[in-house]
Protein backbone atom coordinates (compact mmCIF):
# COMPACT_ATOMS: atom_id res chain seq x y z
CA UNK A 1 0.00 0.00 0.00
CA UNK A 2 1.54 3.54 -1.13
CA UNK A 3 1.63 6.52 0.45
CA UNK A 4 -1.77 7.71 -1.63
CA UNK A 5 -3.69 4.88 -0.67
CA UNK A 6 -2.71 4.96 3.03
CA UNK A 7 -4.11 8.28 3.10
CA UNK A 8 -7.03 7.29 1.56
CA UNK A 9 -7.44 4.88 4.17
CA UNK A 10 -6.86 6.50 7.17
CA UNK A 11 -9.64 9.08 5.71
CA UNK A 12 -12.01 6.60 5.41
CA UNK A 13 -11.26 4.09 8.01
CA UNK A 14 -9.58 6.48 10.16
CA UNK A 15 -6.88 3.13 11.25
CA UNK A 16 -4.20 1.57 9.31
CA UNK A 17 -1.26 -1.12 10.35
CA UNK A 18 2.38 -0.51 8.17
CA UNK A 19 5.63 -2.65 7.75
CA UNK A 20 8.60 -0.33 8.32
CA UNK A 21 12.17 -1.51 8.36
CA UNK A 22 14.46 0.82 9.62
CA UNK A 23 18.00 1.81 8.45
CA UNK A 24 19.21 4.24 11.37
CA UNK A 25 22.03 6.33 10.89
CA UNK A 26 21.42 6.87 7.74
CA UNK A 27 22.66 9.99 7.43
CA UNK A 28 19.09 11.48 6.13
CA UNK A 29 15.84 11.47 6.86
CA UNK A 30 13.65 9.51 3.98
CA UNK A 31 10.51 7.38 3.92
CA UNK A 32 10.87 4.70 0.85
CA UNK A 33 7.87 2.26 0.03
CA UNK A 34 8.85 -0.98 -1.53
CA UNK A 35 5.59 -2.74 -3.05
CA UNK A 36 7.37 -5.79 -3.65
CA UNK A 37 7.30 -6.62 0.17
CA UNK A 38 4.51 -3.60 1.35
CA UNK A 39 6.81 -2.50 3.78
CA UNK A 40 8.39 0.81 3.85
CA UNK A 41 12.11 1.65 4.66
CA UNK A 42 12.34 4.95 7.18
CA UNK A 43 16.53 5.83 6.57
CA UNK A 44 16.94 8.16 9.64
CA UNK A 45 20.21 10.13 10.83
CA UNK A 46 19.39 9.15 14.13
CA UNK A 47 20.93 5.83 16.38
CA UNK A 48 19.29 2.83 17.64
CA UNK A 49 20.65 4.07 20.84
CA UNK A 50 17.35 4.14 23.67
CA UNK A 51 14.59 4.83 21.37
CA UNK A 52 16.21 7.83 20.01
CA UNK A 53 15.32 5.70 16.47
CA UNK A 54 11.83 4.99 16.82
CA UNK A 55 11.04 8.46 18.07
CA UNK A 56 12.88 9.68 14.61
CA UNK A 57 10.89 7.04 12.60
CA UNK A 58 7.24 8.35 14.70
CA UNK A 59 8.27 11.74 13.40
CA UNK A 60 8.60 11.45 10.07
CA UNK A 61 5.47 8.91 9.99
CA UNK A 62 3.50 12.02 11.54
CA UNK A 63 5.15 14.41 9.11
CA UNK A 64 4.61 11.66 5.94
CA UNK A 65 0.95 10.55 6.80
CA UNK A 66 -0.21 14.11 8.35
CA UNK A 67 -1.05 12.42 11.47
CA UNK A 68 -0.02 13.71 15.14
CA UNK A 69 2.80 11.71 16.74
CA UNK A 70 0.49 10.61 19.40
CA UNK A 71 -1.72 8.87 16.78
CA UNK A 72 1.28 6.22 15.90
CA UNK A 73 2.32 3.44 17.83
CA UNK A 74 4.70 0.61 17.00
CA UNK A 75 3.19 -2.22 18.04
CA UNK A 76 5.99 -4.54 17.28
CA UNK A 77 9.93 -4.20 16.54
CA UNK A 78 10.58 -1.85 19.15
CA UNK A 79 14.08 -3.29 19.38
CA UNK A 80 14.60 -4.71 15.88
CA UNK A 81 14.56 -3.43 12.75
CA UNK A 82 11.20 -4.64 11.42
CA UNK A 83 8.11 -2.81 12.71
CA UNK A 84 4.31 -3.10 12.73
CA UNK A 85 3.73 0.19 13.22
CA UNK A 86 -0.34 1.66 13.37
CA UNK A 87 -1.40 4.57 12.43
CA UNK A 88 -4.91 6.26 13.11
CA UNK A 89 -7.30 9.70 13.08
CA UNK A 90 -8.71 10.99 15.94
CA UNK A 91 -11.81 12.04 13.62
Amino acid sequence: MNKEQILEKLAKDSQIFINVKAFPSSGKHELVYKPENDTFLAKIKASADKGQANAEIIKLLSKEFSVIKENIKILSGKTDRNKLIKLWNSQ
